[in-house]
């Protein structure tokens, strides 16, 4: 919006944003029975503009004081060789029992990721408006993402996740840790996150508006 106000000159009265939306009722069921307590999910492509190096290394630095922290990650590499890269990894800095490799997931088998996690991590370099924190949100999980174009109009720093500049491994770490052992404030951040994507998130949400908006484009033009 502020982008057509001032290179095209729009006037802000006249636009509406519409947001990504998520079907935030497929969120509502059982927490899942496997459910371990100290579980953090990725979902993404695993490459490196998503942030999963910077993520492995903290999970490499994390795994002697946290060895029961588990590590989920949802998504592919690019390549067979970016997959062998990744796993080697794991084997040469002994983290592949703390890891969880779902692959490419979608449907149920997404949604029962989602609800079986405590903390959602997206340390992405580049984005447009992920749609995997809207459905984390709609989970109830605390968020650590990075600080880039939209992210920070989704999740509040502070209020509804942890923020860090892409890149920064030590303040990844610090932001799982903190969310990790601060139970109260995971409590309240995913309560914060429950309401947030019902309220704003929803695909009811924008049905809405999107009704509004045709509503008084047709008014205007007398056929309201």
């Amino acid at each position: 919006r502020e982008g057509f106000e001032s290179i095209l000159y729009f006037k802000r009265s006249r636009m509406e944003v519409l947001n990504n939306v998520v079907e935030t009722h497929v969120f509502d069921g059982e927490r899942a029975s496997t459910k371990t307590g100290r579980e953090v999910l990725f979902v993404g492509r695993l490459t490196e503009e998503k942030g999963i190096w910077d993520l492995l290394h903290v999970i490499a630095d994390m795994a002697t004081d946290y060895p029961d922290v588990t590590f989920t990650l949802a998504g592919v590499a690019e390549s067979l060789e970016d997959e062998a890269r990744i796993h080697a990894f794991c084997e040469e800095r002994n983290i592949a029992s703390q890891i969880r490799f779902l692959g490419q997931v979608e449907g149920e088998e997404k949604t029962r990721a989602f609800v079986s996690a405590d903390l959602f991590v997206f340390p992405s370099y580049e984005e447009i408006f992920p749609n995997v924190l809207l459905e984390a949100m709609a989970a109830g999980l605390p968020v650590v993402s990075t600080r880039i174009f939209c992210i920070p109009e989704i999740v509040e720093d502070g209020e509804h996740g942890i923020l860090i500049e892409p890149g920064d491994r030590v303040a990844l770490r610090t932001a799982l840790i903190t969310l990790l052992e601060d139970d109260a404030l995971r409590g309240h951040i995913s309560s914060a996150n429950y309401r947030r994507a019902r309220e704003r998130y929803d695909v009811s949400v924008a049905a809405d508006t999107l009704t509004s908006v045709f509503e008084s484009v047709t008014a205007r033009n007398g056929r309201g």
